[in-house]
């Protein structure tokens, strides 16, 4: 049977604990805090880029009609 003494050693030896483990919760919600803005920044970017990929596309487009028309009128075959 345990003693008010051993109850109060047992006590002693979980209230420190119990205290990492809220400091251990405090970072785990800040790391998922992070996380969260680290895949919004991410679909941000992967938006952009898709952005950015129709835009260069449209030009290469664009540029190369240009081109096939000068080297059409300056009699180069390509």
């Amino acid at each position: 049977m345990l003693t008010k003494d051993d109850l109060r050693q047992i006590k002693g030896i979980i209230k420190p604990l119990e205290q990492k483990i809220d400091g251990v919760a405090a970072d785990v919600s800040e790391l998922k805090l992070d996380v969260a803005d680290l895949k919004t920044d991410v679909a941000d970017i992967k938006l952009e880029t898709k952005g950015i990929h129709v835009i260069l596309e449209r030009q290469e487009r664009d540029l190369g009609g240009r081109i096939d028309r000068l080297e059409e009128q300056a009699g180069i075959n390509n």
